[in-house]
């Protein structure tokens, strides 16, 4: 793990690139656009999440403000078992970030719906 810190503006993951870390949003606000649609994470979403079980990333992720991220590499799913022994408190912030994301997106798929 690694502290991270991106600027404002900061395009730091670009769709298509090869899916190396995940990212824990410490402080600050980014920005996910995939096509047409784009998402707000705040403090505690975790970036990369979503793409955990592709080769690549699917969204570019820009930094709405400045940010402070821990970046975990990641290259397989049998990653987790790193991070989670790293230190057990990731296993706790992995699942409620997962959770809130998971709702988000259940959300705006109701509101096309």
């Amino acid at each position: 793990m690694e502290v991270i810190r991106v600027s404002k503006g900061e395009t730091f993951i670009k769709k298509g690139e090869g899916l190396r870390h995940l990212y824990i949003l410490l402080q600050g606000s980014v920005q996910s656009v995939y096509k047409r649609n784009a998402w707000r994470f705040e403090a505690g979403s975790i970036m990369g999440m979503l793409e955990s079980s592709t080769a690549k990333y699917t969204c570019n992720y820009t930094a709405l403000t400045d940010c402070v991220l821990y970046a975990y590499e990641y290259e397989r799913p049998e990653d987790f078992a790193k991070i989670f022994t790293e230190d057990r408190k990731y296993v706790s912030v992995f699942m409620m970030a997962t959770m809130r994301q998971t709702a988000h997106f259940l959300h705006t798929y109701e509101t096309y719906y």
